[in-house]
């Protein structure tokens, strides 16, 4: 593995390429608060993860290589699944950290190599960003926005990164076997059998589920028929179409505006990770000074 970039003078800085990064108001949840209400914190978020917010995170926040706890899409659907469809009840009113995982780190003086190396270190696509006493998170989405300002360019094509075989799950699957089928083959999105470029996502079916679920009554009865629900009952929006012959710059702009946070193409499926983890591991991902912009 390459692990290596071509670089245009020095490499820019957490703070030069996320200057807002430490201005948005991140929330966190107890450690002890139940996983229902904590799942619906995330999910309101719009973000990849959350923190937790314990003492030993805020006492140690200014030091750059602690590792704080978080609960993120992954971490909830990992406890979920192995919890089994007959522990759903105790799933949903246990302690949230029960489902929480590390989430890698990074300080604001961290450069953007840095940033990469964590998501390739963790294999998670976001960091927690700490300094001073602050806490920022970072996802590849904000990575993959890069492309649009010139701080991240490639020669490579969609055909050179796109991910197969794409896998399919079908429109009858229940929504706990298609969770379960997520985490055996490691994979956050799988198309439709027999449809249009529909896609069904690990996000798609979290919102379906709990979403707006706050307030039932913890019974885990509810949950048990959300699980053994259809993919079909979901209303699904299909992928955009990509040219295999795109360049990566443009790929990333439709991937950001893609209701499914991806696209398809001939060569298969292209993500976020797609378009900037294997670039970077291949050498071919070209980092520009910021100022030269």
């Amino acid at each position: 593995m390459a692990e290596s970039v071509l670089l245009v003078g020095s490499v820019p800085r957490i703070y030069n390429v996320f200057p807002q990064l430490f201005s948005k108001s991140i929330p966190t949840v107890s450690p002890d608060e139940e996983t229902l209400k904590a799942i619906n914190i995330l999910l309101s978020s719009g973000l990849d993860a959350i923190p937790l917010n314990t003492e030993h995170q805020t006492r140690d926040a200014g030091r750059a290589k602690i590792n704080p706890r978080g609960i993120s899409g992954y971490s909830v659907i990992s406890r979920l699944t192995e919890s089994g469809r007959a522990s759903l009840e105790r799933y949903i009113t246990e302690k949230c950290e029960k489902s929480s995982l590390s989430l890698g780190t990074i300080s604001n003086n961290d450069d953007l190599i840095s940033l990469l190396h964590t998501f390739e270190v963790t294999g998670f696509s976001y960091a927690a960003a700490i300094e001073g006493g602050k806490l920022g998170m970072i996802s590849i989405i904000d990575v993959l926005a890069l492309y649009s300002t010139g701080v991240l360019t490639s020669e490579l094509k969609v055909r050179d990164v796109a991910s197969r075989p794409v896998t399919s799950l079908r429109r009858q699957t229940t929504l706990f076997d298609a969770l379960s089928e997520m985490m055996r083959k490691k994979f956050r999105r799988a198309a439709i059998s027999s449809s249009d470029r529909e896609l069904v996502t690990e996000r798609d079916i979290l919102d379906f589920t709990f979403r707006g679920a706050r307030n039932v009554p913890a019974t885990g009865a509810w949950l048990k028929q959300k699980m053994a629900r259809p993919i079909s009952d979901i209303k699904l929006k299909p992928a955009p179409w990509l040219l295999s012959s795109f360049g990566l710059k443009d790929a990333a702009r439709i991937v950001l505006k893609s209701p499914n946070g991806c696209a398809l193409s001939d060569y298969g499926i292209i993500t976020p990770w797609d378009l900037v983890m294997k670039p970077w591991r291949l050498g071919s991902l070209k980092i520009l000074e910021r100022q030269r912009i």
